[in-house]
C-alpha cells in the first residue's frame, strides 16, 4: 500500500504483517533436507550404481580415519619424549620466575611500571605450586596423553570402517556416521584437544554425512534401502 508522504512527490511503502513471506526456521530446513526421499522411478531389474557424492563421502570418511589414527598413534610412539620436553619446558619456566618476578605463585608480583612480558610471565608464575615436576605430576601428564591417543585411535578405526560401509548403502553405516560426528566433536571439546588435524578430520565427517543424505546420496541410500524391503 502506498500512502503520500508530506513531501511532494514522494511516497512511503506501508506493508502489513500478512505481506511479509513467511521464513521458517533452520531446524525446519535441515529436518526437510534430512528427510529420506521418496523414490518412485527406481527399476529393480538395474544394477544400483554407487553415486560420486557416496564416493566422496566414504573417501572423506575414511580420510578422517587415518587423520584420527595418525595422531593417536603418534601420541603414544612420542609420549616419552613429549613429556620430557614438557618437563624441561616446566623448569625453564621455573627458573625464569625465580630471577624475573620473584618467584612461583604468591611470591611472583611484577613491580610498578613493568611492562607487558613481564606481567604475562607473572600470570605464567602464580598458577605454578611446585617448584620442581613430582612423579604424580609425571603419571597424570602420561596417563592423560595415554588416554588422547587412545580415544583418537578408536575414533580412526571407528570412522575407517563406517568409511567402507557407507558404499554399500546400508542405513546404519550412515547413521553411524551421525553419531561418530556428535560423539567426535563431544570427545575432542571434553578432552580438550581441538587441534588443526582434528578440526580437519571432524569437518570430513560432517561433509561425508551432509552428502549421504542430501542430493544424489540420500537418493541412493533410499533406493537401497527400499531393494532390501522387497528382495
Amino acid at each position: 500500500m502506498l500512502d503520500h508522504s508530506d513531501s511532494p512527490g514522494k511516497f512511503v511503502l506501508m506493508t502489513t504483517p500478512g505481506d511479509r513471506p513467511r521464513r521458517s526456521g533452520f531446524l525446519s530446513n535441515l529436518s526437510s533436507a534430512l528427510t529420506p526421499p521418496i523414490v518412485t522411478d527406481d527399476d529393480p531389474d538395474k544394477p544400483l550404481v554407487v553415486p560420486t557424492t557416496i564416493k566422496v563421502s566414504t573417501l572423506l570418511t575414511m580420510l578422517a580415519g587415518l587423520l584420527f589414527l595418525f595422531l593417536g598413534v603418534n601420541g603414544l610412539m612420542t609420549l616419552n619424549s613429549g613429556l620430557a620436553s614438557a618437563v624441561t619446558q616446566y623448569n625453564q619456566l621455573v627458573t625464569e620466575c625465580t630471577t624475573k618476578v620473584g618467584g612461583i605463585g604468591d611470591q611472583a608480583k611484577a613491580p610498578e611500571g613493568a611492562d607487558k612480558a613481564t606481567t604475562d610471565l607473572v600470570a605464567q608464575c602464580k598458577p605454578i605450586t611446585e617448584p620442581t615436576v613430582t612423579d604424580a605430576m609425571k603419571n597424570n601428564a602420561k596417563s592423560r596423553a595415554s588416554t588422547i591417543s587412545w580415544v583418537l585411535i578408536v575414533f580412526g578405526l571407528a570412522a575407517l570402517a563406517t568409511g567402507w560401509f557407507l558404499r554399500t548403502g546400508v542405513a546404519l553405516a550412515r547413521r553411524a556416521a551421525v553419531g561418530l560426528v556428535i560423539v567426535t566433536m563431544i570427545g575432542t571439546m571434553f578432552l580438550q584437544i581441538s587441534t588443526l588435524f582434528t578440526m580437519v578430520a571432524t569437518l570430513f565427517l560432517v561433509a561425508a554425512v551432509l552428502m549421504c543424505y542430501l542430493g544424489r546420496g540420500g537418493v541412493y541410500f533410499a533406493k537401497t534401502a527400499m531393494r532390501r524391503r522387497t528382495a
